[in-house]
């Protein structure tokens, strides 16, 4: 004999088991009517709760999802029932980021059901999103050691490594999550990143297109893929993948438009660039980096006012932003106004005092505002950073080289460095060869001006110096 309360219980799991099948095929209303009429059949069911829960998560009602997954574990008295809620209840706490909550449920979950290997997963996930990586690889490994062939807590770990910058150990767990699942496509999307943290654009690129092969919607891998386009070179590839990435994630349009501006600059399409990135200014007008990209495209323009304006609004809304004092000295210098360059030259150097590019610029405009002694200054400093700054070594070897007496000694030295550097560039050896003249170092001044006529045989500058050295001899 079959009691009313027993028939009921039976109906309650078959809606329930019939709810899930219809949110699985994604049929989201069919299957919260089907949990909801479960529950009016049986309201003390646990299982209808869970059901609702997890419906609710899934459909962003979070404090509804959780009342459910509450009542669900006041009212059963099956500890499995009990593992599998606070399993639930979890990873909506992981959704609401409430860590510590998320944690407490999953241990719990553990220490009613030790065999509930997932739950190691689960937090080693919270940890994860925590920032611990290394906690998070340990608990990754005991579930890996429990199921080898999971193939996701594999790539989970390995995007702990790669955040611990153990990239190697990162590439190996997730070619190995791959061999275990080769259709998943975040995998290759993963594994690409780490690759591209490795400089390694050419594998990055192939595990890029090899996702966008198996899920083409992805908006974050062709963002990816359109940047390592862009790193290569292979510009107007980047700009497709940029407006892919648009028409598949709309919600980060912004972002996107920026990027493909930049690759349409690189493009030499102002228009285009110039569009993208008024229309990003338009839509959020405290994007400071935007205006850094528009000012480029209008200097090139030749709207100069309008380029320096950009970039003192990129300043003012990111004052430490180093490349904005820069660019903007970059943009003095070519408008020959070098004591505003040297300026914003110095602010660049407090952000960063070692860059070699700004104090070579700056000892330029030292130069042209006949400031040698700061400007021999500003070449030195490089040298010091970088022995391998050719042109450092070349200025300053000329500045030296108008002040003649023992500088010239310094000049040659520096000449000398310089062609050590670079034994091809052949006016080197002419500028030397004149010092070295003065000096009355006769045979090296001719031994410098044969080297550039046996490969310039036409340089008439080489074989005037020549003849005056060997005239002398």
């Amino acid at each position: 004999m079959i009691f009313p309360q027993m028939s009921n219980i039976i109906s309650t799991y078959e809606l329930c088991i019939e709810g899930i099948r219809a949110a699985r095929i994604g049929d989201s209303n069919y299957s919260m009517n089907l949990f909801n009429e479960a529950l009016k059949l049986n309201p003390t069911g646990s299982a209808a709760r869970a059901c609702l829960g997890i419906r609710l998560h899934a459909e962003g009602l979070f404090q509804d999802a959780l009342a459910h997954f509450n009542a669900a574990l006041d009212t059963t008295y099956s500890l499995y029932i009990c593992s599998r809620v606070l399993r639930c209840r979890g990873l909506l706490y992981q959704s609401m980021e409430k860590y510590d909550l998320a944690n407490s449920d999953f241990n719990q979950a553990l220490e009613i059901d030790p065999a509930f290997y997932e739950c190691y997963y689960l937090i080693g996930m919270v940890q994860y999103d925590l920032g611990n990586f290394k906690e998070s690889v340990r608990l990754m490994t005991r579930m890996i050691d429990y199921e080898s062939n999971n193939f996701l807590a594999l790539m989970n770990r390995g995007n702990a490594y790669m955040m611990m910058k153990e990239y190697d150990l990162a590439i190996q767990d997730l070619t190995m999550a791959i061999d275990l699942n080769r259709e998943c496509s975040v995998l290759y999307y993963n594994r690409g990143n780490v690759y591209c943290f490795l400089k390694n654009l050419e594998a990055a690129l192939q595990d890029y297109t090899t996702s966008l092969e198996l899920d083409p919607t992805q908006a974050s891998t062709l963002f990816n893929r359109g940047n390592t386009f862009h790193e290569l070179g292979r510009y107007n590839e980047a700009a497709n993948d940029f407006t892919m990435a648009i028409k598949f994630n709309p919600e980060r349009l912004l972002i996107f438009k920026e990027s493909r501006g930049c690759a349409y600059s690189r493009l030499g399409k102002r228009k285009e660039a110039l569009n993208d990135f008024n229309d990003i200014i338009y839509k959020n007008p405290d994007l400071y980096s935007v205006y850094y990209h528009r000012s480029i495209e209008l200097f090139k323009d030749g709207q100069y006012k309008e380029a320096i304006l950009d970039l003192q609004k990129c300043i003012s809304l990111k004052p430490d932003f180093k490349n904005a004092h820069v660019k903007l000295g970059d943009f003095y210098l070519k408008l020959k106004r070098y004591s505003k360059a040297v300026k914003f030259y110095t602010n660049g150097l407090v952000l960063d005092e070692t860059n070699t590019d700004t104090l070579y610029k700056r000892g330029r405009c030292f130069e042209y505002m006949n400031l040698e002694r700061e400007a021999i200054l500003d070449f030195s400093a490089v040298i010091r950073i970088d022995p391998n700054f050719k042109r450092a070594f070349i200025r300053r070897a000329r500045i030296y080289a108008t002040r003649k007496g023992p500088m010239t000694d310094l000049a040659i030295d520096d000449y000398s460095s310089a062609i050590e550097l670079d034994t091809e560039h052949w006016s080197l050896y002419l500028e030397r060869a004149k010092l070295l003249l003065t000096r009355c170092d006769y045979f090296l001044a001719v031994r410098d001006c044969n080297t550039v006529i046996r490969h310039c045989p036409d340089n008439i500058d080489a074989r005037i110096i020549r003849s005056s050295g060997l005239q002398a001899f």
